[in-house]
């Protein structure tokens, strides 16, 4: 076969970013689908240096067309930046290499914010609560200890403190959907606070979050487990106004 080949196959997406925290699970997913008119299998996939990368790959099922999915993990454990070039061996004889640019930014973690009465939100106090990889609901096992930050929140030494909830998720759905979950999540405590205890719903600010926040892998169900949960921040020095952690 002579000529240019304009397109060989489905790649999504065509240029790998990789960005993130120091210690966060980074990683991303490439999509490559052989176009029926010039099918291949891929034998091999290969970073040209790998020094900050781990590859892997497998076949799928997708609508009856057969694609390969190539996993990209984030190894770098440091702040900085870095490129590679993923090397996709195929056994066609007309694209017997395919190639993809692959970028890393690792940013630094930033150190626990100070307000202004000296404390760091680190310091103050946080209650987590866990839900089944089945239910965005809150566990019956958790009304009670709820129950016992509620009272802190009316009448105990938090009574005058603003509270930030936010909900978390692991990363089985897509985007839209992990944040409408975690919100979910918040608003779900948040409901409770006001509805059953009787806290003042201004003091109170919720946020879905998503995935973009793991404490652990999400690669095993025991770290998604972990990633699915929602938490209660107690701020010190907001007063008023809307608090937001970063």
């Amino acid at each position: 076969m002579s000529g240019k080949v304009k397109k060989f196959a489905d790649i999504k997406p065509h240029y790998v970013r990789l960005s993130g925290t120091e210690g966060d699970d980074i990683h991303r997913t490439v999509k490559i689908a052989p176009l029926d008119k010039y099918p291949f299998k891929i034998k091999k996939v290969r970073a040209k240096t790998g020094e900050n990368i781990k590859l892997s790959f497998k076949k799928v099922k997708a609508e009856e067309k057969k694609t390969y999915e190539v996993s990209v993990e984030n190894l770098k454990k440091t702040p900085g930046s870095y490129r590679d070039v993923i090397y996709i061996d195929t056994n066609s004889k007309l694209r017997p290499v395919l190639s993809l640019n692959v970028s890393g930014t690792i940013k630094a973690k930033k150190p626990p914010q100070r307000i202004k009465d000296g404390i760091s939100k680190k310091e103050m106090p946080e209650f987590t609560f866990y839900y089944n990889e089945k239910s965005d609901f809150l566990e019956k096992s958790f009304t009670s200890r709820l129950e016992d930050i509620a009272k802190e929140l009316t009448s105990g030494k938090l009574h005058d403190k603003r509270i930030l909830i936010q909900g978390h998720s692991d990363n089985l759905k897509p985007e839209p959907e992990s944040i409408k979950a975690s919100f979910e999540r918040a608003k779900e405590i948040k409901d409770i606070l006001v509805d059953q205890h009787g806290i003042k719903e201004t003091r109170i600010n919720i946020e879905g979050v998503g995935f973009e926040k793991p404490v652990a892998s999400n690669k095993t169900e025991k770290g998604r487990a972990k990633n699915r949960r929602a938490v209660i921040h107690i701020l010190e020095g907001f007063k008023s106004g809307k608090p937001k952690l970063k």
